[in-house]
């Protein structure tokens, strides 16, 4: 038995070499794929104990998309490049979840027959550059449970239809995120009704212009929803959102939804991020959002939303981003905002409010003072003056309080904020003061 398995780790060793050798691995990443009789113990290569079957081959950029511009170069460095040869990755019939994303494969095609590997369970080809039509034989992989297709602009993937995806019963995580699905417009929310075991969606950047009419959705254990960046036609076809009562996250921001924020939405009291920021809507922030106990991030910017911010957003006691810039706001900053203990960041650029910033200082100074890292109020109609309370924000990162109508001095206690990195004063009516420090690099 011993010499059989020895045989078969071989054979399998000769497969992953084939499968290396087109490959560009400038990091040296598959430096352990040697041809030893062992690749059980190859990075990134997951082998059951008992049989020795290839179960998982984890490939993925170590650094994800989107880090600081610090890790932008080790991210480069990292990524597998060139040819791909799916080939040998056939013979591995155990194989069950498969993860190359984050690389660059130079805008090959995903190969059809990847849709004959019907163990599948995960499928993750996330940023890697692969480009064309998605092949529709990935609806044969029956036992996929994760599919994510994320591309973004790297490349140019589409869709001839979609009616291959409603054949994934068992799919929970989806992200068809940047690619084209114009031809399918017209069905897209019929298809992808059909699957009733989903938990993610994400359709962000996929040209959908049109909601197909649906009136009850069967994924009624959708956890996440993300459909922002498309150009819907209308926000009164939204009725089946009002239904799923499990959702934590709704992005339908950059839309050209309008008229007033929709009353339905206050059924999703399990959100916990809710971005409406970049449509038209144009009516007031509505009371009801009181009922948002678990929302830690509510995005209201860049709309025609009017009147004054109301107070009950002082009850949505775990919010840590606040953004509500760019609309018609008017008034004050509600003194209630003084018991959003976990703020960390608040947006409320380019609106009309018209309050001393000594009043604001204040509301700000109490428990939120302890973790405030970003308070971006530019743009508005601030005015009085600076006060030594600045210098209890520890952990303020960013001040951006440009082009208000502030007056006097600017308080020395300023020079206690040892996390600021970036600092905008101008555009007031501060008197100049020389300032004895110098903002860290």
């Amino acid at each position: 038995m011993e010499a059989l398995t020895a045989v078969a780790l071989r054979v399998k060793d000769k497969h992953f070499l084939r499968f290396k050798q087109d490959l560009n691995d400038t990091s040296k990443r598959l430096v352990s794929w040697t041809g030893d009789g062992n690749c059980c113990k190859w990075v990134g290569v997951v082998c059951d104990n008992l049989t020795g079957h290839i179960l998982e081959l984890h490939l993925r950029n170590p650094l994800r998309a989107g880090s600081p511009d610090a890790e932008y170069e080790a991210y480069e460095r990292l990524k597998l490049g060139g040819k791909i040869n799916f080939f040998p990755l056939l013979d591995f019939k155990h194989l069950i979840h498969l993860d190359l994303s984050g690389n660059d494969f130079e805008g090959a095609q995903i190969p059809s027959f990847l849709g004959s590997m019907g163990n599948l369970r995960y499928l993750n080809l996330f940023r890697s550059r692969f480009q064309g039509v998605i092949p529709h034989q990935l609806g044969n992989l029956s036992n996929l449970e994760y599919l994510d297709l994320f591309c973004n602009g790297y490349s140019e993937f589409s869709v001839e239809n979609l009616f291959w995806e409603s054949d994934l019963s068992l799919l929970q995580h989806l992200d068809l995120g940047g690619v084209n699905l114009s031809k399918a417009s017209n069905y897209w929310l019929m298809v992808t009704n059909k699957l009733g075991s989903l938990v993610e969606l994400k359709l962000s950047r996929c040209q959908l212009h049109h909601f197909p009419p649906l009136f009850i959705a069967n994924f009624s254990s959708l956890s996440t929803l993300d459909l922002s960046y498309n150009n819907f036609d209308s926000s009164l076809i939204l009725s089946w959102i009002f239904g799923l009562s499990h959702l934590n996250l709704l992005d339908i921001s950059s839309n050209n939804f309008a008229d007033p924020i929709p009353d339905g939405l206050q059924n999703l009291t399990s959100l916990t991020h809710l971005d409406l920021s970049l449509n038209s809507f144009n009516s007031s922030i509505p009371n009801w959002i009181y009922k948002f106990s678990r929302l830690e991030y509510p995005s209201f910017g860049w709309n025609n939303l009017q009147g004054t911010i109301p107070s009950v957003l002082g009850n949505l006691s775990s919010v840590n981003l606040l953004y509500l810039s760019f609309n018609n706001l008017e008034g004050r900053i509600p003194r209630s905002f003084e018991r959003l203990c976990k703020l960390r960041s608040i947006f409320v650029q380019g609106a009309k409010l018209s309050q001393e910033i000594s009043e604001v200082l204040d509301i700000f100074s109490g428990c939120i003072s302890d973790g405030l890292e970003l308070l971006e109020l530019s743009d508005n109609k601030f005015y009085g003056h600076l006060t030594n309370k600045l210098g209890q924000f520890k952990d303020l990162s960013r001040l951006l309080l440009r082009n208000n109508s502030i007056s006097g001095p600017i308080p020395l206690s300023l020079a206690n904020l040892s996390s600021l990195v970036d600092l905008d004063l101008s555009c007031n009516k501060l008197k100049e003061l020389f300032l004895k420090f110098t903002l860290p690099v």
